[in-house]
């Protein structure tokens, strides 16, 4: 079975939710380090990491009409 390997050290805390993009090409992590982090599926590097929650992120979700990434 193909496995996915990202690295999680991008993470400085308990990952809680990903989700793969429509495409599959990324993948979305949200944390309790109160980030959410774009990565790359080929290469498994952090392409942007997006900040600004003040508590811990517990899912995140896309919204199919726009391009919005959504994290709670």
């Amino acid at each position: 079975m193909p496995q996915l390997v990202i690295d999680s050290g991008g993470h400085k805390a308990l990952i809680n939710d990903v989700l793969f993009t429509p495409d599959g090409k990324e993948l979305i992590s949200v944390s309790e380090d109160k980030t959410i982090r774009i990565w790359d599926v080929a290469s498994g590097k952090t392409i942007e990491v997006l900040r600004g929650h003040t508590d811990f992120i517990y899912a995140v979700a896309f919204r199919r009409t726009s391009v919005a990434v959504m994290g709670a």
